[in-house]
């Protein structure tokens, strides 16, 4: 999970390259898993926290290979965690839109809305996506895009990957979750989550997919300069001493490790 902390306006310099373009604010995040963008841990303690959890729900395709650990057989507890933490962000890898539907019919439509595309643009297969609490959370924008070469179509396979891949990425503004009414809700602020499965076959794809997100990380820079920035996902790579985490961990790009 991440705890990203939104103080209440105060009269202090912007440290982060990417966090901290509100005028009298300053953003402090609490690493504990996943890439959130940040320069400088500081050291204010007066935030509201909010949770992000990220995790593969394993495939409904896998059904029945995996027997007891089957995603009929686990699906009742994932809703269960989920409704017993209430996070404001769930970020899924190997999601359908028949997955997502049963967690949002469990958590509640009035509660839980889910983005998210397929990755082959057939109807029902893998997704990365985001589950997101409605009472806390408003979609301000949600973009799709292909880990691919420029000129690859959609739902194409790139360079030496098995399957399609996919980043999405959703700007979200966040309200206090012990707000109430809509109307009456208190803005924390403006964040941008990418989140991403890398391929399991393709080592080549997967070094092109991290120089590809580093470049949607610069942009957003730009673009939403307003926004924190955290990117999770599946990587299908073990942590040190590799080209991909070297590329997303590096102070160019500008991640922090937060596992």
């Amino acid at each position: 999970k991440v705890h990203i902390g939104f103080p209440i306006a105060q009269e202090v310099p912007s440290i982060f390259q990417v966090l901290l373009h509100w005028p009298e604010t300053e953003a402090r995040v609490c690493l504990t898993s996943d890439l959130v963008n940040s320069d400088v841990m500081p050291t204010s303690s007066s935030t509201a926290e909010f949770e992000v959890v990220c995790f593969n729900l394993r495939t409904e395709f896998k059904n029945s290979d995996d027997g007891p650990n089957g995603w009929t057989h686990r699906r009742e507890a994932c809703a269960s965690f989920i409704a017993a933490r209430q996070p404001l962000l769930v970020c899924v890898q190997e999601a359908t839109a028949s997955m997502l539907n049963f967690l949002v019919s469990r958590l509640g439509e009035e509660d839980y809305g889910w983005l998210g595309t397929s990755r082959s643009l057939k109807s029902g297969d893998e997704m990365a996506a985001f589950l997101y609490n409605k009472r806390c959370v408003d979609v301000v924008a949600h973009q799709s895009m292909w880990l691919a070469p420029d000129g690859t179509p959609r739902g194409v396979p790139a360079w030496d990957a098995m399957y399609p891949r996919t980043l999405e990425t959703a700007v979200f503004r966040l309200y206090a979750s012990n707000a109430g009414e809509a109307h009456k809700r208190s803005e924390l602020g403006l964040v941008r989550v990418l989140n991403t499965h890398f391929d399991h076959v393709g080592v080549n794809a997967r070094r092109c997919a991290a120089e590809l997100i580093a470049k949607t990380i610069a942009q957003g820079t730009l673009e939403w300069p307003q926004c924190v920035q955290i990117v999770t996902g599946d990587f299908n790579n073990v942590k040190h001493n590799n080209e991909v985490y070297q590329i997303l961990t590096s102070p160019k790009t500008g991640l922090l490790d937060a596992a």
